[in-house]
């Protein structure tokens, strides 16, 4: 198996212990999402006009590479639940701080 580090991060992978066992450089192509302001309203609210905002809506992903047998793609979980269809879509877990690296993901 593969894997394409599609954040802005180098990725460390540790043992049981917290040991580095594997470090993955940022590919380069940060994957990301493309979010559509959706403007504001006004409301009254005792008496004052009050601006709410009304979000923003996923438009589009990009910086994902297309799906290959044997490679998983490691990107942030914004991207992940903008690809709920992609298995080849991972999210680091574990988040592991310690005085080798600011942080790293652990192994699974």
């Amino acid at each position: 198996m593969r894997l394409i580090n599609s954040t802005p991060h180098a990725l460390t992978i540790v043992d049981g212990q917290d040991h580095p066992v594997l470090t993955i450089a940022p590919s380069g192509d940060i994957a990301r999402v493309v979010f559509k302001d959706l403007g504001q309203t006004q409301v009254e609210v005792d008496g004052l006009e009050v601006a709410i905002n009304l979000g923003k809506q996923a438009t589009d992903v990009i910086g994902v590479p297309e799906p290959h047998d044997g490679v998983l793609v490691v990107v942030s979980r914004v991207v992940k639940a903008a690809l709920p269809h992609r298995g080849d879509i991972v999210v680091p877990d574990d988040l592991v701080r310690n005085r080798w690296a600011a942080s790293s993901a652990a192994a699974a």
